[in-house]
């Protein structure tokens, strides 16, 4: 499974996160006091704090990984 964060051209508080080429969501940022709400399609939001982006990007990976794993497995 491949997990892609890539900026946004037009807001720089804002990430698009993409699941094996595919949007999955929006990660927003929260510079200022070190926070990062992951908004997703269809879900829970997860929310992050008191960590900087590259953490805030693992740890949503780790959280990712397994929820749409799943989800693959149980479409096919």
């Amino acid at each position: 499974m491949k997990i892609e964060f890539k900026k946004s051209d037009t807001q720089s508080s804002l990430d698009y996160v993409y699941i094996n080429g595919v949007l999955a969501g929006e990660l927003i940022s929260d510079m200022v006091n070190k926070s990062y709400l992951f908004v997703p399609d269809e879900g829970d939001r997860i929310l992050l704090s008191r960590v900087d982006y590259d953490e805030a990007c693992k740890l949503l990976s780790s959280e990712l990984t397994p929820f749409y794993s799943y989800r693959g497995a149980k479409a096919a």
